[in-house]
């Protein structure tokens, strides 16, 4: 018997059923593919060149010219699809970044803020709500990057940086204004908050470029919601326009 026969297995020696391979005393021999490297062998060894007429069992797919299923029911089996010589496959549907402005107009007025207060919208409300800041149904992000510009020609005396709040869902209502507060109601909602550096005077806007951030949050949906709060004490420039950018990245 040879290194490579597994087994043998005995068949009549005369009748319909006698078998070409089989041996004079009527057994079947059952072979072991060779494992050593050549063209005639279908077993490569790992890291060795290809050889021109190497024998080998081809991986089939189906040419279609569009992909749909092929089985009746989920779960079954079916073998892949290609067409011009290519493999269908599927992109990946959705952007791993994410990019969200969102334009706060404060009131028609200069009411000083004090130090850690809120600054709100002209409807009263204090809550941002950043769209679409991950993939479908929420998940993990990273904050990566956020801008600030406050449509003013210059830089009231007192500004220095802001806060911004982070929340997983809408935190509870607070006004333009008032001081800032983390009440026990949204203690399961708050993400942490992020500096935004004090903006700088660049003509007839200031702006402050905050990069490198790189804060991991989860969020409950796609969905970010932020509370602004300054961090001194100045009076604003009556309905000043300021838009904050947040840049997110899905993990």
């Amino acid at each position: 018997m040879s290194d490579n026969l597994l087994s043998t297995t005995q068949l009549p020696t005369s009748g319909p059923f006698v078998h070409p391979r089989g041996t004079t005393e009527g057994y079947q021999e059952v072979v072991i593919v060779s494992g050593t490297s050549g063209s005639s062998s279908i077993g490569k060894n790992e890291d060795s060149a290809a050889i021109s007429g190497d024998a080998g069992t081809p991986a089939m797919a189906i040419r279609k010219a569009t992909p749909a299923n092929t089985s009746d029911t989920d779960g079954d089996y079916e073998i892949l699809q290609m067409s011009g010589g290519r493999l269908w496959v599927s992109a990946l549907s959705e952007a791993i970044s994410h990019t969200t402005t969102v334009t706060l107009t404060r009131p028609s007025d200069t009411t000083a803020y004090t130090a850690l207060d809120v600054i709100g919208d002209t409807n009263g409300s204090a809550i941002l709500t950043f769209a679409n800041m991950s993939k479908t149904g929420g998940g993990d992000v990273i904050i990566t990057s956020v801008e600030l510009e406050i449509d003013v020609a210059a830089k009231p005396s007192g500004m220095d940086g802001f806060y911004l709040h982070l929340y997983n869902a809408s935190p509870t209502a607070i006004a333009d204004n008032a001081a800032f507060n983390f009440p026990s109601a949204d203690r399961g909602k708050k993400l942490g908050k992020i500096l935004i550096a004090s903006p700088t005077d660049e003509g007839d806007t200031l702006f402050s470029d905050n990069d490198q951030i790189n804060k991991h949050i989860k969020l409950s949906s796609t969905n970010l919601y932020c509370i602004l709060q300054t961090v001194g004490a100045y009076t604003p420039t009556s309905a000043a326009v300021k838009k904050i950018t947040i840049h997110t990245m899905d993990i």
